[in-house]
């Protein structure tokens, strides 16, 4: 499977008592990571956790939307079946730069099993999944961006991607649009590139992924 999916929670945008409460988290976790959540209640906060899976989730259904477009999301249905968080892992302020902790973890729909690679700062959450655990040729990034509203979001979280493919590819004249699935697919001029790409923002902050064939 050649695809890509990222997503990003700014954890200044979550509501921390809301986000305690069954009717909410129930909408994301199953039993079965309820239960597990026991096992990691000492490493990691509730409320991260539910949106740590959140994010797991949702790149995963970015990641095989683009192979299944008819594809719709429901988290519960989307197994986090291993979750690995280091030892010694703290959340510390995001400063620009991913020096964090990484926090491993497999999720499974139907018959596909990819592997997720996520990140926890005081202030966001990011995750990046892959059908290849190494993550070959599989790149990403996030940022700070002063502002919030989603076409200017939309335009960062752009050309944020493209400065780095160009850098990678030495191919210029790049934009992003999206098929009739509404899926992001990347254009040198007017031909389409086999590069999968995500995007993803939330709040204040713009995140992106993308593999190139190694």
């Amino acid at each position: 499977m050649l695809s890509a999916g990222n997503d990003i929670v700014s954890l200044n945008e979550i509501n921390v008592a809301r986000t305690q409460t069954e009717p909410l988290y129930s909408k994301i976790l199953s039993v079965s990571e309820i239960a597990l959540y026991e096992k990691l209640k000492s490493a990691i906060l509730f409320e991260h956790y539910v949106w740590l899976l959140w994010s797991i989730k949702e790149s995963a259904f970015k990641y095989l939307q683009r192979i299944d477009p008819e594809l719709l999301f429901t988290p519960v249905k989307f197994g986090i079946t291993q979750l690995n968080i280091p030892k010694g892992y703290f959340p510390v302020s995001f400063d620009g730069n991913e020096n964090t902790l990484t926090i491993t973890g497999n999720v499974e729909f139907d018959n596909y099993k990819i592997y997720s690679r996520s990140v926890i700062y005081k202030e966001l959450i990011s995750s990046v999944v892959d059908a290849d655990k190494d993550f070959k040729g599989v790149y990403s990034a996030i940022k700070y961006i002063d502002s919030t509203v989603n076409t200017v979001q939309s335009a960062a979280v752009r050309s944020f991607l493209i400065d780095h493919l160009v850098k990678e590819t030495g191919t210029s004249n790049l934009t992003i649009g999206k098929n009739a699935d509404s899926i992001p697919i990347l254009f040198e001029g007017a031909k389409e590139l086999q590069i999968p790409v995500s995007l993803s923002h939330h709040g204040h902050y713009i995140a992106y992924s993308f593999k190139l064939k190694h």
